[in-house]
C-alpha cells in the first residue's frame, strides 16, 4: 500500500470510531465532514510532504466587520495559544472573508484511535472558534 491508501484506510477506520460509518477519502484523499452540524471538518492527504492535514472553514466574516476580529484572530495565533497548534487564517473569496482553522499532522503516527482522538481535539477548537468570532461579530463594528 502507498502512502496514500494507507490514509484512506485511516480515515475509514478513524470514522467507525466517531461513529461516521461510510466515511471515505475520494481517491485523491480528500473528504469532509461533520460531528454535529456545526463546523464542517475537511481533511486531505499532502503528497508533497507527505502528511494528512485537517482544516475546517470556521466563519464567513460580513462586509464591515469589526476590526477587533481581526486583531484577536492575530492574537490567537501568537504561539498558537487557544488554537491546540492549529493555524487560523483569512482567506479572501467572492462570498467574503473566510478564517480557516488548519492544521497537519503526522497525527500520532497514522493510528486510527489517536488521529480519531486528534480528530475530536481539532473540532472542539473549530467549534470554540467559530463561537469566540459569533461573539465578537456580535459587538458593534468601529465606525
Amino acid at each position: 500500500m502507498n502512502d496514500l491508501q494507507l490514509f484512506r484506510a485511516l480515515v475509514a477506520e478513524a470514522g467507525q470510531l466517531l461513529n461516521l460509518t461510510g466515511l471515505a477519502a475520494d481517491e485523491t484523499g480528500r473528504c469532509s465532514f461533520t460531528l454535529d452540524g456545526r463546523v464542517i471538518l475537511n481533511t486531505y492527504w499532502q503528497p508533497k510532504v507527505e502528511l494528512p492535514v485537517l482544516f475546517a472553514r470556521v466563519a464567513i466574516l460580513p462586509e464591515h466587520t469589526n476590526p477587533d476580529i481581526y486583531r484577536s484572530l492575530l492574537d490567537a495565533n501568537v504561539l498558537w495559544r487557544g488554537t491546540r497548534g492549529a493555524t487560523l487564517s483569512l482567506v479572501s473569496t467572492p462570498e467574503g472573508d473566510q478564517i480557516v482553522l488548519a492544521i497537519h499532522g503526522p497525527f500520532q503516527r497514522l493510528d486510527p484511535t489517536p488521529f480519531a482522538d486528534d480528530i475530536r481535539r481539532f473540532y472542539e477548537v473549530a467549534t470554540t472558534c467559530a463561537s469566540w468570532i459569533d461573539q465578537l461579530e456580535q459587538q458593534t463594528p468601529l465606525q
